[in-house]
């Protein structure tokens, strides 16, 4: 198959690694090709890190000095009332032509403005595969007049729909019933066992670390929270919490914990799995989520985890193999922070719990393996396209 993976942009994100280590597995039995639809905020150090060579990728100009006149000329008729969307149209226009030029044969779309420009393309004649990451339902708590519409427009022109949890298909089902019609399957994210980082515990620190964007709803102040806790019913013991991310919310934490030694924030780091494998327990008070990549990473090194119950978190580390410990969200939050704090106690207490949990961590996350996951994705492909 000659396989278009289009995504609304490549900065630094879980769909983005998704669309970037899925088109590598891919590339390995299909041809396959990448669209930016924003690449004025791509993360060109997170592209070159995770961007096979093989693979081509597009967008509407790779020349950003091209990219700044089409947005002055989109200001400009913008002002002057002509037309308020030049940018988009000329978008579209190039996403057609690649579709044309490469003779692709069926599209698989990530993230929800891209499914909207994918959808509004004219491209009638090739079938159209969204993967949903989480992005309708922020979207349609937003405003559900506005993207609710555009929700329904999506609908009714895609041929198949990727899910990660049920919650993901909520917003498309409310406005748009007949998509229950659309063929869907149930697929998770894949996670890369091939290549690891050297793993180096630190001999001084037992680190607690939390690997994940610097917002609110990621719970970064729970598990600072969770962690004095901890250090008080540890006395004595040298344990370090390490925060790995950036965000918005970052520097108000910085300085809000700036007197506690213990606490470290590293910002932005290029290669976050290098940290994580030195972890020795991993932590994601999330409010909300779809599928959680991070907590792969961590059990990808036998490391335990501690997670809220948002999205998929329940069922990756506590079905079948239980690999860690989950605190629901419908608890008050001092109530959540204490079973944080004591449920990473017990696996700072209890070594054959630890063990238990670091041996079932590595058989679990077989489970998830980039090729099985390339593989059912790609099978799912070949059926939409059988189709249509």
């Amino acid at each position: 198959m000659r396989i278009l993976l289009s995504i609304a942009n490549l900065k630094i994100g879980g769909a983005q690694k998704v669309v970037l280590t899925l088109a590598r597995e891919l590339s390995i039995s299909h041809e396959v090709f990448i669209y930016d639809h924003f690449p004025d905020i791509r993360n060109e150090g997170f592209v070159l890190q995770n961007l096979d060579n093989r693979i081509a990728l597009f967008s509407i100009s790779e020349n950003k000095f091209v990219r700044a006149v089409l947005w002055k000329i989109n200001a400009l008729f913008n002002k002057l009332g002509i037309e308020n969307d030049f940018f988009g149209k000329i978008n579209k226009l190039k996403f057609q032509w690649i579709i044309k030029k490469y003779a692709i044969q069926v599209v698989g779309s990530h993230m929800f403005l891209s499914d909207y420009i994918v959808s509004t393309s004219k491209t009638k004649k090739i079938p159209i595969v969204i993967s949903l990451h989480g992005c309708y339902e922020e979207k349609f708590a937003l405003n559900k007049n506005i993207y609710g519409k555009k929700i329904e427009e999506i609908g009714k022109r895609i041929n198949g729909i990727v899910y990660l949890t049920d919650k993901n298909l909520l917003p498309i089902r409310y406005v748009y019933p007949q998509v229950d019609q659309i063929p869907k399957i149930k697929l998770p994210n894949g996670i890369d066992l091939q290549h690891t980082s050297a793993v180096s515990m630190n001999e001084n620190f037992r680190i607690i670390s939390m690997a994940a964007r610097c917002v609110k709803e990621k719970g970064w102040d729970i598990a600072i929270q969770a962690f004095l806790q901890l250090q008080q019913l540890l006395p004595g013991q040298k344990i370090l919490l390490r925060l790995i991310g950036d965000g918005p919310y970052l520097q108000t934490l910085k300085e809000k914990y700036s007197n506690f030694k213990n606490i470290e924030f590293t910002g932005w780091v290029e290669n976050p799995e290098m940290m994580i494998s030195n972890s020795y327990l991993g932590i994601l008070p999330s409010e909300s989520e779809s599928f959680p990549m991070v907590i792969l990473e961590y059990l990808k090194y036998g490391i335990p985890f501690v997670s809220s119950n948002a999205g998929e978190s329940g069922s990756i580390l506590c079905e079948d193999l239980v690999c860690g410990t989950v605190i629901p969200n419908e608890f008050p939050i001092e109530r959540r922070i204490s079973l944080y704090s004591q449920a990473l106690l017990n696996l700072m207490q209890d070594s054959n719990l630890y063990d238990s949990y670091a041996k079932n961590a590595k058989k679990k996350v077989i489970q998830f393996s980039l090729p099985v996951v390339a593989q059912n994705y790609s099978k799912f492909l070949e059926k939409i396209l059988s189709c249509n």
